[in-house]
Parts: structure tokens; C-alpha cells; sequence
């Protein structure tokens, strides 16, 4: 017998999504500065000439009075990753979604600027299986594919827009005394005039689609 509960998967990954996002919500300054005072800073984690340093040791200048030490530089970073913590965008869902999916987010990304200015990004998540070629092969496949279709789009011209009392289709004004069949009235219940109709449902064109169709 299934033990049938009254809420669904869904239910429990918008309530996990709820409270992640919670969790990130106005970060203790304080506790930013704390932080930063034993991380190391990523630059210059790796280096082997000996020079890597956490911020506290970057950033804090030591006085000629050993109890006295200038904080300024480290205040100032201190303010700005407190600023990006509160301006982070909420991913929450997604970082639900894919944790409960079993897929790990990646470092490919593909973005798309306008100016300096980024307008699309895609970010990648995979499962953990898949090795590195297969990302790289497919990460570039989805950028080639988008890059053409963003192309094309840009290339399209800008729709006319329609005269206030024109046909959809045709964008011909609508001539109220033209009542013929396949005649310039509106017709009835439609944004389209009478001939346009016509000529959409007297197509013998198996192909044929149009605005009035679809």
C-alpha cells in the first residue's frame, strides 16, 4: 500500500527554494569582515614565489605602534563584497533544482554583450559523470547554435507596426463599404480584412501558414 503524502516533489523544492533564499538575505557586515580575515584571496592563493596572502595580511597596513593597524583598504573591500552579497541574484530555485537533480554547476558560461554591457548569459550545470571533453563538446555546440540564431535575429528589421484600423495581415486599411467575399471590410470577430481570410481558407497550398492560421 503506498503511504500517499498530501504534498507533491514540487511542494518540497519551492519550500527548500523559500528558505535558501532566506538564508542569503541581509548578510551581517560584521561577519563578512570576519570572514575575510583568514580567506585567502584567490589571485594571488596560488602562487609559489611565496607571496600569498589571506586578505587581513593584503590589505592591513600595520602602524609604526604595534597596537595600531590601519583597516582602510580592508574596510573598503569589506563594503564592496557585502554590496555584492545583497545585490546577488536570487538562483536559489535553480540551486534546489539541480542539487535535487544530482547535476553540478560548471564553470563554462557563455555570454552575450551589448557594449560592455552582458545581456544573456548561459550557465552549464552537469551531471558528475560526464567528463570534461563531452562539456567542452557540448558547451561549444549550444555556443555555435545560439551565436547563428542571435545573428540572425539581429538582422531581421523591426516589424511595421500595424495603421490603427489595417488588416493583420495585410496591413491594409479596413474599407467598411468593400463587403465582397475577398473585399477590404474587417471581418466579423477577426483583425483581418475579408480577402485576407479568404485567401487563407481557399489555400490549396499543403504548406501554407499564416498569421491568420496559426
Amino acid at each position: 500500500m503506498t503511504n500517499q503524502q498530501p504534498y507533491t516533489n514540487d511542494d518540497l523544492r519551492a519550500e527548500a527554494s523559500r528558505q535558501h533564499a532566506i538564508l542569503t538575505e541581509d548578510p551581517d557586515y560584521v561577519g563578512v569582515g570576519e570572514q575575510m580575515e583568514d580567506a585567502w584571496v584567490p589571485s594571488v592563493e596560488t602562487t609559489e614565489d611565496g607571496s600569498a596572502r589571506t586578505w587581513r595580511q593584503l590589505l592591513v597596513i600595520e602602524k609604526d605602534d604595534e597596537d595600531d593597524e590601519d583597516y582602510t583598504a580592508y574596510g573598503e573591500a569589506q563594503e564592496k563584497i557585502h554590496g555584492l552579497i545583497n545585490g546577488a541574484a536570487d538562483v536559489s530555485e535553480w540551486a534546489v533544482n539541480l542539487g535535487a537533480d544530482g547535476l553540478q554547476p560548471d564553470a563554462h558560461q557563455l555570454t552575450w554583450s551589448a557594449g560592455e554591457q552582458p545581456i544573456v548569459r548561459v550557465h552549464f550545470a552537469f551531471h558528475p559523470d560526464m567528463h570534461d571533453e563531452a562539456r567542452d563538446y557540448l558547451v561549444t555546440a549550444v555556443g555555435e547554435a545560439l551565436h547563428e540564431q542571435m545573428q540572425r535575429a539581429a538582422t531581421v528589421p523591426a516589424a511595421e507596426e500595424k495603421p490603427a484600423g489595417a488588416c493583420g495581415q495585410c496591413r491594409q486599411s479596413f474599407d467598411p463599404s468593400d463587403t465582397r467575399f475577398d473585399g477590404k471590410a474587417q471581418q466579423t470577430g477577426t483583425p483581418y480584412c475579408r480577402g485576407c481570410v479568404d485567401r487563407c481558407h481557399e489555400s490549396t497550398d499543403a504548406f501554407h501558414v499564416c498569421a491568420i492560421c496559426r
